[in-house]
């Protein structure tokens, strides 16, 4: 294989530049072969890794354990789901810190940002932290993303009608984050 890759890449263009003197257009056949093997590589690895390219899928809804997307954040929200931290961020306009999840509200303090801290905090189809994440693409299906973000894989299911995102982080096979995220 490493044989192939040196013969396109390095001996192709050396090639060329010898045909030069004798056809341009052989030469110029011979120079675009590795760079239309790089166009469509990296081209490939840009729709893999791409969310806009996924099929979408049905999330209406979606939440962990009681709690959703878009519910209110109230005084009675924050006493019901006992004691949290604020974090200082850019993106929300609260980002409360409670000890089984956190939440990041908008301007109309609804959530738009969820993410489970503990395996007993289920989505809406039963998956928690330390799922297989097999068993993920069982329940949620196939029309899913992939991309790699700090170090971590991560598969990710949208729903465009409800304007919905959910991400597993997963190592070794078993899921170790969920965060889901309202797109406004």
């Amino acid at each position: 294989m490493s044989l192939i890759v040196i013969l396109i890449f390095f001996m192709l263009p050396v090639i060329s530049i010898l045909l030069l003197k004798h056809s341009k257009k052989l030469a110029i056949i011979f120079l675009s072969i590795p760079f239309m093997i790089m166009v469509m590589v990296v081209g490939w690895m840009i729709y893999e890794k791409n969310d806009h390219f996924v099929s979408s899928t049905f999330l209406p809804q979606e939440g962990l354990g009681e709690v959703s997307l878009l519910d209110p954040v109230n005084d009675e929200f924050k006493e019901r789901h006992g004691p949290y931290s604020k974090s200082e961020n850019v993106f929300y306009k609260e980002l409360l810190r409670f000890s089984p999840f956190h939440v990041g509200t908008n301007d109309d303090d609804r959530i738009v940002y969820l993410q489970a801290n503990d395996n007993n905090m289920a989505t809406h189809k039963g998956v928690t932290i330390g799922t297989q994440i097999e068993k993920v693409k069982n329940l949620y299906g196939e029309d899913f993303y992939s991309r790699t973000e700090q170090g971590m894989p991560i598969i990710g299911y949208i729903d465009r009608e409800s304007n919905i995102t959910v991400q597993f982080w997963h190592y070794q096979g078993k899921v170790m984050h969920i965060r889901m995220y309202y797109n406004r």
